[in-house]
């Protein structure tokens, strides 16, 4: 449970670093299919990593997801770069690397048990300029750890960065 209290709070330090986060950070929600684990929901914040990389198209991501498998319990907490291949465009194609805790429980606290693992993700997507405020996507990732898996999500970033 420490560490994924640590891994919860350095992604919540690394989403809010010089200025305030209304200033720099777009939240989002999606849903999300995953190959092993069926369907789930998901919250996401996207942030600069400075402003030199920001004009480079390079950006942070970090990720919840709750998934609803038959038999157990899945969240995963992802912390990942994306490099943008067009700025200011009304699609704008992505890809990007990064590491994921997974935690996995079956049962109830007096029987059953649970688990942690961390691996590596790969992903690529297309965000889509709707309005100033309103910005969709659709992402594939792949997960390597112990056992790999593909994910599909889409979903909407709000307000504006």
């Amino acid at each position: 449970m420490k560490n994924v209290l640590a891994s919860i709070s350095m992604l919540a330090v690394a989403a809010v670093v010089a200025r305030p986060v209304e200033a720099q950070a777009r939240f989002g929600a999606h849903l999300a299919w995953a190959q092993d684990a069926d369907f789930g929901i998901g919250a996401r914040v996207g942030f600069p990593l400075g402003d030199e990389l920001k004009r480079k198209g390079i950006e942070g991501l970090a990720t919840f997801d709750y998934f609803f498998p038959k038999g157990y319990n899945l969240w995963e907490v992802s912390a990942n770069g994306l490099y943008h291949f067009t700025q200011g465009k009304q699609v704008r194609p992505y890809v990007g690397a990064g590491i994921v805790l997974a935690h996995t429980s079956v049962g109830n606290s007096t029987i059953g048990g649970s688990g942690s693992d961390f691996g590596f993700n790969l992903l690529g997507g297309v965000r889509f300029k709707a309005q100033e405020r309103l910005l969709p996507f659709v992402e594939a990732r792949f997960e390597l750890n112990h056992g790999s898996q593909f994910f599909l999500a889409g979903g909407v970033y709000f307000g504006k960065p």
